[in-house]
């Protein structure tokens, strides 16, 4: 009995999750848990359907907001910091 050999389409797949996380600010831990199920089941390859995919876009979603907030907050905080300054050096007299 031969096991399932993935797809050009689902290796295509695949493939492009695993770049996404090298490009993700480092690997994203969510992320490669939820990528080493797609394709798999009780780990031999499978078919790749579209609750695999649905399954790992909604994980990518969750992540994608959580930085986003992370990120509006560090922003949010930096403008705070440079108004800070902006005002010591007007205190002081210093030309920004």
């Amino acid at each position: 009995m031969s096991r399932y050999v993935h797809t050009v389409d689902e290796s295509r797949i695949l493939s492009t999750l695993e770049r996404f996380e090298r490009m993700s600010h480092g690997v994203i831990q969510d992320l490669r848990d939820t990528r080493n199920r797609i394709g798999f089941r009780e780990g031999h390859p499978a078919p790749i359907d579209l609750a695999d995919v649905a399954m790992y876009l909604d994980m990518l979603v969750v992540r994608i907001e959580k930085t986003v907030r992370e990120a509006h907050r560090e922003a949010v905080e930096l403008d705070r910091l440079r108004n800070d300054v902006a005002a010591v050096r007007r205190v002081l007299g210093v030309a920004p």
